[in-house]
């Protein structure tokens, strides 16, 4: 960014950027259902779907989940489903929604504060006060890099109560066994405060005749800032 604030902690992790502090938390997912769609004896996938609280929709939303240690979790993708809601789809190889955090844009008022920081962009308009209520919007405490390759991993601080990050990657493969296909998405996997990537099988189609898929290797590796909050914040 040209314009605005960075604060560094002693890990080198941001935690305060301001062009994050611009959005306003709009609440909590709402969870709507999920099922099992594959259950073979090595792998499991369970597609499941969480709403959004409702939102202006005046730009796209932003959302962090939070997965229990031990889970695993592909964010698939996300639609609008009426005026002022998305619909968020994810697989799992376990029984298990996230929590959903969801912010969107919004304009603040200065706050009545007569001490504390304020940061303005290059136009006047205010991009942070300190006298803004925490809750009320989006706090970023540290940021992260992740390559999109498998067994890949990051670190969280442990001081963090219940990490929520923000990560999805578009990408796939298909893999062949004999007539069946099998289609993988790249997943992340929470280990306590270590977040690794791994392979979620997603989709399996039988085929009668003709031609299996054709094996795939991961086409992404691509650099990732993966910023991370503290659900516990929010809850």
């Amino acid at each position: 960014m040209s314009y605005g604030i960075h604060i560094f902690g002693q890990d080198g992790g941001i935690i305060l950027d301001s062009d994050y502090h611009l959005l306003k938390f709009a609440g909590k997912g709402t969870n709507i259902s999920i099922s099992l769609t594959i259950n073979f004896p090595d792998k499991r996938c369970y597609k499941g779907y969480v709403c959004s609280p409702a939102l202006s929709l005046s730009s796209e939303p932003t959302m962090f989940f939070n997965i229990a240690s031990g889970n695993n979790i592909c964010v698939e993708r996300i639609w609008e489903n009426d005026a002022t809601h998305r619909t968020m789809q994810f697989s799992s190889s376990y029984n298990a929604y996230p929590d959903m955090y969801w912010f969107e844009n919004e304009q603040k008022m200065p706050s009545e504060d007569d001490y504390g920081l304020l940061v303005y962009d290059a136009s006047g308009n205010l991009l942070f006060d300190s006298g803004w209520y925490k809750a009320d919007l989006l706090n970023v405490v540290n940021i992260r890099s992740l390559v999109a390759t498998l067994g890949e991993s990051m670190s969280v601080s442990a001081g963090i109560t219940k990490p929520a990050i923000m990560f999805q990657s578009r990408y796939g493969r298909a893999r062949a066994h004999d007539y069946s296909g099998q289609y993988y998405r790249m997943a992340i996997r929470r280990n306590t405060t270590v977040f690794s990537l791994e392979e979620q099988i997603v989709q399996s189609v039988n085929y009668g005749h003709g031609t299996p898929w054709e094996s795939q290797t991961w086409p992404d590796g691509a650099t990732y800032s993966v910023p991370i909050i503290d659900g516990d914040l929010y809850d």
